[in-house]
């Protein structure tokens, strides 16, 4: 093979595999991990053996897309922590996060994810987030005194299930919700309301799906 064919070749790998993970980008969002080696190959125009060549399983094709992800939802937790009010950065965090998961399906699914590698992730990069948030707003003495971070999880879970039952009907109709449940918990005197009866989850994040039943 001539110099130029190798150059040539290089570059066909290259725009397969950005056309292979593109597609697979696209399908994710729309369908969720639910998805194989033939979606992928069909939405990208290409062979099925292509998408061998460039990936061994479906799990390394995944990882790639879903890491992406973890990293999104990091970077809008922690641009809403630099809010100078730390009830408003909270309320920013949580619309935010949900707003991403109406958009993309593999979002949503996150925290119901039996991947040990996806859970370890996403409480390494993004949890520590929500944690240091959550004591600011606390601090503050505008929320309840008994919220607690892992009721963020929580929200996330009411508000996706809530977007995917109503996408069809109202597309914006979580947002209503998803304020409603952020005023229950930092707006006003902390003090107010009687105690919630039922202590907050111990869960990880992540690990939802192995109590709750979910079905995206």
């Amino acid at each position: 093979m001539s110099k130029q064919e190798g150059t040539r070749v290089r570059k066909d790998v290259a725009r397969n595999r950005a056309a292979l993970l593109a597609a697979a980008d696209r399908l994710l969002a729309t369908r969720g991990v639910d998805l194989t080696f033939h979606d992928v190959a069909e939405e990208a125009g290409l062979g099925v053996g292509t998408v061998y060549r460039h990936f061994e399983d479906r799990s390394e094709l995944l990882d790639a897309l879903i890491d992406t992800r973890i990293e999104t939802l990091r970077t809008i937790v922690a641009a809403a922590a630099q809010h100078d009010d730390p009830v408003e950065g909270l309320r920013e965090a949580v619309l935010g996060v949900c707003e991403r998961q109406f958009e993309d399906r593999v979002t949503a699914q996150l925290l119901f994810m039996d991947s040990e590698r996806h859970r370890k992730l996403a409480g390494e990069r993004v949890l520590p987030l929500i944690v240091d948030l959550v004591d600011r707003v606390r601090a503050t003495g505008s929320a309840r005194a008994d919220l607690a971070a892992t009721d963020i999880p929580m929200i996330l879970f009411v508000v996706s299930s809530l977007a995917r039952a109503t996408a069809d009907v109202r597309g914006d109709l979580w947002r209503r919700y998803a304020n409603l449940l952020l005023d229950g918990l930092i707006s006003g005197d902390g003090d107010r309301g009687a105690p919630i009866p039922v202590p907050p989850t111990a869960l990880e994040f992540g690990r939802l799906s192995h109590q709750i039943h979910y079905a995206p």
